[in-house]
């Protein structure tokens, strides 16, 4: 999703400035390739640019085609095929074994149904959004063409009417695609698209105030997470939580967090903890972490079971010591192994080694 936002933001400014721009989608991947569907690339008519297709490799090929594109004001796909060696484009050197195919979109400031008003708005909710982006069009779809994009909401209804002809077609993709939490490509009966399933950004809810919680914060926005810092505001140093996105006074009862997010009680107090753990078993989020020995965090669970709290139906959401065995020592590697495994967590997967592996590093 940070991607997305910076898109966003920058396509505002290229049409602040006056500026017309194309949008760059990868749509279809077949074999390796270092970035997957979904991934966008951003390109104004006088070579600006911003996010990627590629590792590098097709951002300048790319850059020529958007213009021309621009030019043309007509959306159409490029092939980028590199599993022959002899079929590998003059000036291109890809470092992958596959088949990509981008989707390259001029954008017309006075279309109605504007993409990256799409964008936007998915960006601006903390619910799953699913865009249906057509890429290809066989037989007689009337009023479609390629390019066309609907964003639908978590509950599958689109953001305006659907032609006739594609309400049954998309329907249930797009519900499964929501389902799974996995954009797919999908091809119909006269009709390719990219069904895409937009998630929010992580929302990491950090429970403490020293020094610690600064490269933490950090680290989040990096990432295009949303840092929410839970701390005795009067004590904390301004500068640990400077780029926290909310504040949130210790003490108070914390929100009903949504399932996107993830919740590190980090306070090296135990009472402090204690009832932060206390609060964070009560809200939604699916990921509860605790800074320290095992020892520790197990006194906390005995002590809520003598209150009459009990946590084993919650084992699943605890996580504890926190973080991933990558041997993090200092404050900054323990915020990397902490966001590694949320990043895991929320992936669906068990953070080993990818050497270790069998079959495709991006299958499920």
């Amino acid at each position: 999703m940070k991607e997305i936002t910076t898109i966003v933001d920058t396509y505002r400014q290229m049409e602040s400035d006056g500026e017309n721009a194309a949008l760059l989608t990868v749509v279809h991947v077949e074999g390796s390739s270092y970035r997957r569907i979904g991934a966008r690339m951003l390109v104004s008519e006088t070579g600006r640019w911003v996010g990627g297709i590629s590792g590098g490799c097709l951002e300048g090929d790319a850059l020529r085609k958007a213009k021309h594109a621009i030019l043309q004001a007509r959306p159409h796909v490029v092939t980028y095929d590199t599993r022959e060696e002899e079929d590998r484009p003059i000036g291109i050197g890809l470092g992958c074994n596959g088949r990509i195919d981008v989707l390259i979109s001029p954008l017309q400031a006075d279309k109605a149904h504007h993409l990256v008003n799409l964008l936007a708005a998915a960006c601006c909710s903390r619910q799953a959004h699913v865009l249906v982006t057509v890429t290809g069009v066989a037989g007689a779809m009337d009023g479609i063409t390629p390019g066309d994009t609907w964003l639908f909401d978590h509950t599958g209804l689109p953001d305006q009417s659907l032609p006739p002809a594609l309400t049954a077609v998309l329907s249930a993709a797009v519900t499964e695609v929501a389902q799974s939490g996995n954009s797919a490509y999908r091809t119909f009966e006269g009709l390719e698209a990219l069904v895409e399933v937009l998630l929010p950004p992580i929302q990491v809810v950090m429970c403490g105030g020293n020094y610690d919680i600064a490269p933490f914060v950090d680290l989040n926005r990096l990432l295009g997470w949303r840092p929410v810092v839970v701390a005795n505001l009067q004590k904390v140093n301004p500068e640990y939580i400077a780029y926290a996105e909310t504040l949130h006074q210790q003490g108070q009862p914390l929100p009903a967090y949504d399932p996107r997010t993830a919740i590190v009680l980090m306070a090296h107090d135990y009472a402090t903890d204690l009832a932060n753990l206390r609060s964070a078993l009560e809200t939604q989020a699916p990921y509860i972490a605790l800074l320290g020995p095992r020892k520790r965090a197990d006194k906390m669970l005995a002590a809520l079971a003598a209150e009459g709290i009990d946590t084993k139906p919650q084992a699943h959401r605890l996580h504890y010591p926190a973080g991933l065995d990558i041997g993090a020592t200092t404050p900054e590697t323990i915020a990397l192994s902490i966001a590694a495994e949320i990043t895991a967590h929320f992936s669906g997967r068990q953070g080993g080694f990818l050497r270790d592996r069998p079959g495709s590093i991006y299958s499920s």
